[in-house]
């Protein structure tokens, strides 16, 4: 059996690939979060959802998992709170898990990743999402990180806090050093399903002599739905500050495109 681990990141489709593709893998097991569409056996049937708080948790409940059940097929989860905790505390988490795990990460521009951060978390009528209790208590939407997040819109200027947040190519660097590592652009999915998926399956065959056999027919319905119109509908930037964003991760984003393989510039990374 091995665990392939979605760790968001929170504003890269999360939401959409928990719900309309995930669920409906056919040859693996997806085991949350739970999808809208279609009754699946998740975590969150097993133990109550406040007891999932950090990474231990779930590699508690991810080894109960590899010792109970004798299906060798491929588990999924995906929880985009994970990405929160900082790379050493997941590395160190999920080094204990008792079988093979790989990690999958989407991205998406940081541009793009930015403003839907900013449309969801600051603007007034997110507002009282935006307080939940469980979110405040993460790097994900604390004040700070979200003053980092509102100069971002405002002026294109990427502080510190942000920058190491949205590197994805230091991110990527560092979980690659302990598990397999797979990179999913949010708009190679959008863009081509089949393709951008079928790569997934690849990588997994190589690594793990399984796949999770994803639902390609609808995960092309899928994506002629709009995922995501708000970003596009109301403009919270302007082009020189969205440009200056651009041009504060070309380098990295680069890198990155040199390490998968992937032309992250046709997507708008640099």
């Amino acid at each position: 059996m091995a665990i392939l681990i979605h760790i968001g990141l929170t504003k890269t489709g999360t939401s959409w690939f928990q719900q309309e593709i995930f669920p409906f893998v056919d040859s693996g097991k997806y085991l949350g979060k739970r999808g809208f569409n279609k009754p699946i056996s998740t975590f969150a049937d097993e133990v109550p959802a406040a007891s999932l708080k950090t990474p231990a948790d779930y590699v508690r409940l991810i080894n109960s998992v590899v010792k109970d059940d004798e299906d060798e097929s491929i588990r999924l989860i995906s929880d985009e709170v994970l990405y929160g905790y900082g790379m050493q505390e997941l590395i160190s988490a999920f080094s204990e898990v008792d079988t093979k795990v790989g990690i999958l990460i989407t991205v998406r521009n940081q541009r793009d990743w930015i403003l839907s951060r900013h449309n969801n978390n600051v603007i007034p009528k997110f507002k009282r999402w935006a307080e939940n209790k469980r979110f405040l208590n993460t790097v994900l939407i604390d004040n700070e990180f979200m003053d980092s997040v509102t100069n971002a819109v405002s002026s294109g200027d990427v502080d510190d806090l942000l920058y190491g947040y949205i590197d994805y190519n230091s991110v990527v660097l560092r979980l690659a050093e302990h598990f397999p590592v797979y990179v999913l652009p949010f708009e190679s999915v959008l863009l081509d399903a089949e393709s951008s998926l079928g790569m997934l399956e690849e990588f997994l065959s190589e690594n793990f002599d399984d796949k999770l056999g994803f639902d390609i027919e609808r995960a092309n319905r899928m994506v002629k739905k709009p995922v995501n119109k708000s970003i596009h509908s109301e403009s919270f930037s302007s082009k020189a500050a969205q440009d200056a964003v651009v041009k504060r991760f070309a380098d990295t984003n680069k890198k990155l495109a040199e390490l998968i393989g992937v032309d992250l510039g046709a997507y708008g990374y640099y």
